[in-house]
């Protein structure tokens, strides 16, 4: 990987924690519920699905050599963090709460298009220059 890019990697992911952190939703004793839900919906939800959908299995492909072993662990978080998002937003019905899922998990899907593209132009730079 470039430098620039795993630098931003890093960096990103340090800020998706961050904001995972200060972000948290919680509804006890919180006097503006709907404000709650907008920072959730806003921020802590696509910082919540680009550390657990785009950083971890991105860590499992390069920490684990045997395919078999990356499909299992890359799925079971998937599943096990999409599930656990629909507990964050407290007020809607699971339909409700599985749209705004789908819409805030689109950051993730640039993040993996954006990798898989960055990963097939070097391969393809690297070939280039090779020959």
């Amino acid at each position: 990987m470039g430098k620039i890019f795993r630098f931003s990697l890093y960096l990103t992911a340090i800020i998706s924690i961050i904001a995972i952190y200060i972000f948290y939703p919680d509804y006890k004793g919180e006097l503006f519920p709907l404000f709650m839900d907008f920072t959730t919906f806003l921020i802590f939800l696509p910082a919540y699905f680009y550390f657990f959908c785009g950083i971890l299995p991105l860590l499992c492909i390069v920490l684990f050599k045997n395919k078999i072993l990356k499909i299992i662990f890359i799925i079971f978080i998937l599943t096990f963090s999409f599930i656990n998002s629909l507990n964050y937003l407290a007020f809607y019905s699971i339909q409700l709460r599985l749209l705004f899922d789908l819409i805030t998990i689109l950051p993730t899907l640039i993040f993996w298009a954006t990798f898989i593209n960055f990963k097939e132009l070097r391969k393809i730079s690297t070939s280039e220059t090779n020959n």
